[in-house]
C-alpha cells in the first residue's frame, strides 16, 4: 500500500539506513537512553544510603528582620555544593539538595526544611546565625501517611498540585524584595509590605480539614547560565552580539570547508578587480539614550549575576477531603499569591500547565477527549505525589534557576509588623542563660 502511494520509499529508507549509515544514529540513541536510565538507577541507589532530617524551624514572636537574613542562609546552604570524578559520577555519586517548605495545616502554618543529616549542623548554624531566638526541632515527615498514589474510585481524598516555573529566561530576576522601581516599599507612608503576605495570607485562610503546602527543593547551581544572562544584558544595552563559540565538529565540517568555499567564490567572482573596501558602520550603544528607569532594569539584571544560584523545583499543592474539596477558592488563591512577585518588565512566576498541573483541559471537544483527560489526570496527579513526598529533583520537568536574593522574597521568616503572623507556629518563650551575677543561696 505504501508502496504504491510512495514508490521507492523502501530503497530510500534503506539507501538512508545502509549507504549513509543512519544505523549509527538509531544505534547512538539507543546507548543515549541506555546510558541516562543506568544512570538515574544509580543515583536512586546513592540516595537511598542518604540519612535525612525533618527541621521545623520557629522564630520568635517579635521577629522583626528583613528577608536578607534568610537571603544570607541560602548563601550558606550554597556550601552543599559537591564537585566528583567521573568515576564517581559512574557510581551514582550527585549533588545532594534540600527542600524549605511553608506547610499550612488546617491554616496552622510551619517552615519545614528536609536536608541530609550531614549538613544538619550547616542549617542550623546559618539560622541561628540570623535568627539567634529561633528554635529548631527534629519532627516527623508530615506527608508520611500519604499514600504514593492515587485512585479515583477508592482515594479518600482530592487534589491538585503544579510546579511553577519562571515565566520568562531564567536569566531575569523576579521582583525581589531589594528592588528599587518596583518595591514592596510605599515611600508615601513610609511603610514596607512583606513580599510573602499574599502567601500567608493563602496559607493561612484554609479550613480544619485542608493542607496547602509550597515546596521549594533547591539544589546549588553552577555558573553556566550566567552566560545567557550576560547576552541578554549586552542585547538590553544595544551592544553587537558576541561570536559563539563552536565546537570542534562544527569548525572541521561546516565553518573550515564554507570559509574555502566561500575564499573560492570570491576570487572566481572578482577575477582580479580590486575588491573595495567595506565600510563600517558605527554602532552607538543603546544605553546612551535610555530612561533611567531602563537603566535601572539593566541594573537590576546585572546585580541578579553576582548572587549565588540555586536550580530550584517549586511545588505547590491543595489537598483536601473529596467531600469538601474547594478548588475553584483555593486554587487561584494560591497562583495569585505568587503574582506578588510578578514584574512586568522582567519576570514572574506561571505554573507548568503543559506537563505537571494535576488539571487537564480539552483542546477541541470535551466529550471525544475526557477518556483521554481522565487518563493524563489520573498519571498526572501519580506522578505528582511521588515527587512531592521524595522531594525528588529529578522528576517533574526542568528546573529554574534562582538566586539567593529570589529565593528569600518567596520564602522567608514574615516581619511581625509587616505581616499578619498569629497563625504561624512561633517560638513564645525565650530561652536563655541565667546572668552571671545571679546571687546563689
Amino acid at each position: 500500500m505504501f508502496e504504491s502511494l510512495f514508490p521507492g520509499l523502501g530503497e530510500t529508507i534503506t539507501w538512508i539506513l545502509v549507504d549513509l549509515y543512519g544505523w549509527l544514529l538509531f544505534a547512538g540513541v539507543l546507548i543515549y537512553i541506555g546510558y541516562e536510565t543506568w544512570m538515574e538507577k544509580q543515583q536512586e541507589k546513592f540516595l537511598a544510603t542518604i540519612k535525612w532530617v525533618f527541621l521545623e524551624v520557629r522564630v520568635d514572636e517579635l521577629n522583626e528582620r528583613s528577608p536578607i537574613g534568610m537571603e544570607q542562609v541560602f548563601s550558606a546552604l550554597h556550601a552543599m555544593s559537591q564537585n566528583f570524578s567521573m568515576g564517581e559520577k559512574w557510581t551514582g555519586k550527585t549533588m545532594l539538595h534540600l527542600s524549605a517548605e511553608i506547610v499550612s495545616i488546617g491554616g496552622r502554618v510551619s517552615y519545614i526544611f528536609k536536608v541530609p543529616e550531614r549538613f544538619r549542623n550547616l542549617l542550623e548554624s546559618a539560622i541561628f546565625a540570623q535568627y539567634p531566638k529561633s528554635e529548631i526541632r527534629e519532627v516527623q515527615d508530615y506527608l508520611a501517611n500519604l499514600p504514593r498514589a492515587y485512585t479515583p474510585g477508592k482515594s479518600d481524598f482530592e487534589m491538585w498540585g503544579t510546579q511553577m516555573i519562571k515565566r520568562s529566561d531564567s536569566a531575569l530576576p523576579i521582583r525581589t524584595y531589594r528592588f528599587k522601581d518596583e518595591t514592596f516599599e510605599h515611600s508615601a507612608q513610609k511603610t514596607t509590605v512583606d513580599s510573602m503576605s499574599n502567601i500567608i495570607e493563602a496559607l493561612s485562610n484554609i479550613m480544619p480539614h485542608e493542607l496547602e503546602v509550597i515546596q521549594i527543593v533547591l539544589q546549588p547551581s553552577s555558573e553556566d547560565w550566567k552566560k545567557k544572562a550576560e547576552e541578554v544584558v549586552a542585547k538590553m544595552k544595544g551592544l553587537p552580539a558576541k561570536p559563539k563559540s563552536e565546537s570542534i565538529f562544527e569548525q572541521v565540517f561546516i565553518s573550515i570547508p564554507g570559509a574555502v568555499i566561500g575564499a573560492l567564490v570570491d576570487a572566481l567572482q572578482m577575477s582580479g578587480e580590486a575588491v573595495p573596501a567595506k565600510k563600517e558602520d558605527k554602532v552607538t550603544p543603546a544605553i546612551t539614550t535610555m530612561s533611567d528607569f531602563e537603566k535601572g532594569i539593566i541594573g537590576s539584571v546585572v546585580g541578579h549575576l553576582s548572587k549565588l544560584s540555586f536550580k530550584v523545583k517549586i511545588r505547590v499543592l491543595y489537598l483536601a477531603p473529596k467531600d469538601k474539596y474547594n478548588n475553584s477558592i483555593r486554587i487561584p488563591e494560591m497562583l495569585g499569591a505568587f503574582r506578588a512577585f510578578e514584574s512586568t518588565q522582567l519576570n514572574g512566576f506561571k505554573p507548568d500547565a503543559a506537563k505537571i498541573t494535576t488539571q487537564v483541559n480539552f483542546k477541541l471537544y470535551e466529550k471525544w477527549e475526557r477518556p483521554w483527560m481522565d487518563y493524563k489526570i489520573v498519571d498526572r496527579k501519580n506522578k505528582f505525589l511521588r515527587a512531592i513526598k521524595d522531594r525528588s529533583m529529578t522528576k517533574g520537568s526542568g528546573g529554574t534557576i534562582l538566586t539567593t536574593e529570589e529565593l528569600a522574597t518567596i520564602f522567608h521568616f514574615p516581619q511581625v509588623p509587616n505581616a499578619r503572623v498569629s497563625q504561624i507556629e512561633r517560638v513564645h518563650t525565650v530561652k536563655s542563660a541565667p546572668p552571671m551575677d545571679l546571687p546563689v543561696g
